[in-house]
């Protein structure tokens, strides 16, 4: 996909469904890549919105019934840096924007007329900021040029 950037470019959704982070990260490496193979000077460009749920007895009891979300994608926001450079990526940034999503997001689900799933999906989310610590974040890097 063109971007405005006019280098090729991976936009994804959040990882944490993937099994695991760190094979999704190698996979959009190999997609850029491949997409590169023409002009490897300019580097491809990886933009994505995450949720980072720290790995606690809590989390890791809690996510251990969930099957769509692994154990091990849970860990500190440092893993998707760790990650991402070990799958050959640089200029890695990785911005918090927790309080800017969740306060708005719990309170308008929690206001929301007439359905109560409504109500309880902001009861959730905000048991999972507040109580279990979870992180939004948005992440870019670029492929790292070949030497």
């Amino acid at each position: 996909m063109a971007s405005a950037r006019s280098n090729p470019t991976f936009h994804a959704p959040v990882t944490d469904h993937y099994q695991t982070r760190p094979r999704f990260f190698a996979a959009a490496h190999a997609a850029l890549t491949s997409s590169l193979s023409s002009s490897p000077a300019r580097p491809g460009w990886l933009a994505l919105a995450d949720l980072i749920v720290p790995s606690t007895f809590a989390t890791r009891t809690l996510f251990s019934w969930i099957p769509a979300l692994p154990v091990a994608n849970l860990g500190p926001i440092n893993d998707d840096v760790y990650h991402l450079d070990r799958a050959g990526f640089e200029a890695i940034e990785v911005q918090d924007v927790t309080d800017a999503v969740f306060p708005g997001l719990t309170a308008y689900l929690c206001a929301f007329p007439g359905a109560r799933k409504w109500r309880v999906a902001g009861w959730m989310w905000w048991a999972f900021w507040k109580a279990l610590g979870l992180r939004y974040v948005i992440v870019s890097a670029t492929v790292k040029k070949s030497v």
